[in-house]
């Protein structure tokens, strides 16, 4: 091979050698610049979660010591408590705010809700939950001394009580028979055993059942002879589904007073809601659909909604 052949490799070898070289550089400078940007995202994270969770821990401190707080007060709200002062709208608007980006939301959303919501609107989120939880507890109580009176009943009468009762439901609560069925059925209860619980339940829904038709005449008839079997008892009547029958009555025809202008009638029901009844539980409409209140609530709405007590009124 000629000298000048020998000298095109080698020359061609050189060409393709640095070409290699600086391809290499290129993708090794790129690859270093691509993991030191990583590297700076990286650590801009960790700065922004360790502020994050700065903050959260802030707020946790916060919300710690306004629980101790509370806890050593000596004024602890309960069911038969004094009533709460109702909170701004601007915590309600937080609360709703919380609730929603709750449900479903990432935990970097969580952390920005926390970090911008009132430690104080934290705590009444709480004191809701466990208020609700308690009368749920309540009601479920409620509905064993229910089953309780049905097996005093059984006790005490014969089998045919509870066939006529079963009989006297209306088709919400169970029942399949026409409504001639159900008044005889009825009166035969309360021929045959017009001092049972039985007998009690029945007209109590008997008288809701009027009023939800607008026969308030009937439903008056009807809670008569409750308040007369209920004079008897040495406990409270309580209906199938754990609400209270005396209370649930009165707090029903006293909306139904309100609508048909009688407004002395509305007072005497809510005196004898405040005097016997305002450790009761109540079922009342809400925007979000039925709700269970206490019994101060329950008053303190009647009051506001039909103005007996209060200039303020709202729609039932």
């Amino acid at each position: 091979m000629g000298d000048f052949s020998r000298y095109k490799i080698g020359l061609f070898t050189a060409i393709f050698s640095i070409c290699v070289f600086m391809i290499t550089g290129f993708f090794s400078l790129k690859a270093y610049n691509s993991s030191r940007n990583t590297e700076k995202q990286f650590t801009a994270s960790v700065q922004d979660l360790r502020q994050n969770i700065g903050q959260l821990e802030s707020r946790i401190k916060e919300f710690e010591k306004l629980l101790k707080e509370k806890e050593a007060s000596p004024i602890v709200s309960n069911l038969k408590g004094a009533s709460k002062a109702s909170v701004n709208e601007g915590n309600k608007n937080q609360k709703q705010k919380m609730v929603k980006i709750f449900q479903g939301s990432t935990i970097q959303n969580q952390l920005d809700v926390i970090a911008d919501i009132d430690p104080n609107v934290i705590l009444e989120l709480h004191d809701e939950r466990v208020k609700k939880n308690e009368m749920e507890s309540e009601l479920d109580y409620l509905r064993g001394i229910s089953g309780e009176q049905r097996q005093l009943d059984k006790n005490k009468y014969d089998e045919d009580l509870n066939d006529l009762y079963r009989q006297t439901l209306s088709r919400r609560s169970g029942g399949n028979l026409s409504q001639e069925e159900r008044q005889n059925a009825l009166n035969e209860l309360l021929d045959k055993y017009p001092d049972s619980y039985a007998a009690a339940k029945a007209v109590s829904s008997k008288a809701l059942e009027s009023v939800m038709r607008n026969n308030i005449g009937a439903a008056e008839e009807y809670y008569d002879m409750l308040v007369d079997v209920q004079a008897k008892k040495t406990d409270r009547v309580v209906l199938d589904n754990g609400f209270e029958a005396v209370p649930t009555v009165e707090h029903t025809l006293a909306y139904a007073y309100y609508r048909s202008g009688r407004t002395e009638d509305v007072k005497t029901m809510v005196k004898s809601l405040e005097e016997n009844y305002s450790d009761s539980l109540y079922r009342v409409r809400s925007r979000g659909g039925p709700s269970i209140i206490t019994g101060e609530e329950a008053i303190d709405r009647i009051y506001r909604i039909t103005g007996i007590g209060e200039a303020t009124k709202e729609s039932p």
